[in-house]
């Protein structure tokens, strides 16, 4: 008799246990699914600057032969850093200084 009056307090504590689990389980799933926007935020980032590189490599090849050694690594550098931080302006700007060039043509939307 004493036991089947614990019953009703052993399943409201299981109750709980449950419903703090459901909890658990939801804030996990969405820390994940930020986690996935963020992987997935990162992937489009590395894709797009590999076609803009893909893009502006022709013209950054032809302004290479115009160059002295010196000058194309300064330039590849800065080019470079300004693709990594996913400015095509600042990579264009550092070719235009270098070459005391137009480069209009080298502009690429990011």
């Amino acid at each position: 008799a004493e036991r089947l009056q614990k019953i009703p307090k052993l399943i409201g504590s299981i109750k709980e246990l449950i419903i703090e689990m459901v909890k658990e389980v939801k804030d996990f799933a969405d820390t994940a699914s930020e986690f996935e926007n963020i992987i997935q935020c990162y992937i489009t980032l590395v894709l797009s600057t590999k076609h803009n590189m893909k893009m502006m490599e022709p013209h950054l090849d032809q302004a290479k032969t115009h160059m002295e050694p010196n000058q194309v690594n300064r330039l590849g550098l800065g080019i470079f850093a300004g693709y990594l931080v996913g400015n095509a302006v600042v990579a264009a700007e550092m070719l235009r200084r270098e070459m005391a060039v137009d480069t209009r043509l080298f502009y690429i939307k990011t």
